[in-house]
């Protein structure tokens, strides 16, 4: 045979075969999938003991067929001859002590193993239940704020923001702001949190503490939704309970930790940025951000963003009182007009 031809034919004969195991895998993929689906439909709902039922039920099953087609019962029974000795006495059968002692541990095993399947399975189906309800309700929450969706109602007369950055480039932040309803009542507000890739993933908001309070009269309450999760992205709708009536303010506060907020600021410079919308003169835009001590390093801040007549960027020292301190800047702007403003201060390590 001509060896083009034969190179030609080998070649065919691989790719073929690669075909087919893709096919195969992906085949496998699906049924798996399906299987899974299938197992996620039974169990659901199920109590703990009907779920427990129904194991048991489906491993009596398994060794049922096990003896009838693959002739286990004779296997069984040639096992068993030799644990029952005969007193050659009485010539009265007994079973070998040794073998009621394996009997009862794997009984024992056999046991924990099933309860602790079927607590497992309780455990993964019940969260996938859970997850699945809170998806339903970030979808809820969407539509409630893309409904009453509110613009050019609002005004910010300030806002407050201090970072801090831990030794190991955690990162916290205090947020306080202070907002005013100006044309028709505030019911809620979107807050946006997002993290660069190299923070560590967060399952949820209540993984990073994250925590909103209402810092006006008493008889006011802010309470929040989650509205989207991505690993490094979260949104939460802020309810403000009362609604802000025209001419009144709202002063509240969020907070939450963020393990790894900043560890890109290891390698490159990271720039903190904020836009914000507003009806009237924002009186106040002030940030803060501090490296605690210890890291080796001094954190370099400069304005990056759009020019504001009035901005200043001053070094400062910080101390919580608690033991936390570090050193870092504030950068603060006065007066700015309505409108859409927009902060940029971008930071590094030296």
């Amino acid at each position: 045979m001509d060896p083009a031809i034969f190179s030609l034919a080998l070649l065919s004969d691989s790719l073929l075969s690669c075909y087919g195991l893709v096919v195969l895998n992906s085949v496998r993929l699906r049924v798996d999938m399906q299987i899974a689906e299938r197992i996620k439909d039974f169990f659901s709902g199920k109590s703990t003991w009907q779920a427990f039922v129904a194991v048991a039920a489906a491993f009596v099953a398994f060794l049922g067929i096990a003896f009838k087609y693959f002739d286990f019962d004779k296997s069984l029974a040639l096992w068993l001859s030799h644990v029952v000795s005969t007193d050659q006495t009485t010539h009265e059968p007994s079973v070998k002590t040794w073998f009621l002692l394996i009997l009862a541990l794997l009984l024992l095993g056999a046991l924990g193993a099933l309860l602790s399947l079927v607590f497992a399975l309780k455990l993964y189906f019940t969260q996938a239940v859970s997850e699945r309800g809170f998806d339903e309700l970030m979808v809820a929450v969407r539509q409630i704020r893309d409904q009453g969706k509110q613009t050019k109602v609002k005004a910010w007369e300030s806002l407050s923001f201090r970072y801090l950055i831990d030794k190991d480039f955690s990162g916290s932040l205090t947020r306080n702001s202070v907002m005013k309803a100006v044309t028709a009542p505030v019911h809620f507000w979107e807050s946006v949190t997002t993290a660069a890739d190299e923070a560590d993933a967060a399952s949820s908001l209540s993984a990073l503490q994250y925590k909103v309070r209402d810092l006006s009269s008493p008889g006011c309450n802010i309470v929040y939704l989650p509205s989207e999760n991505e690993k490094r992205r979260k949104r939460a709708c802020l309810f403000f309970l009362p609604p802000i009536q025209p001419g009144e303010k709202r002063k509240f506060e969020i907070t939450f930790q963020w393990p790894g907020l900043f560890r890109r600021l290891k390698s490159v410079s990271e720039d903190i940025e904020f836009s914000a919308l507003t009806q009237e003169e924002l009186p106040l835009y002030r940030l803060e951000v501090y490296l605690q001590e210890g890291t080796g390093h001094r954190l370099d801040c400069q304005i990056t963003g759009p020019y504001h007549v009035t901005q200043k960027l001053t070094a400062s020292p910080y101390d919580d009182g608690r033991g936390w301190r570090g050193y870092g800047y504030i950068y603060e702007v006065t007066n700015i007009p309505a409108g859409q403003a927009k902060f940029i201060l971008n930071t590094r390590l030296v």
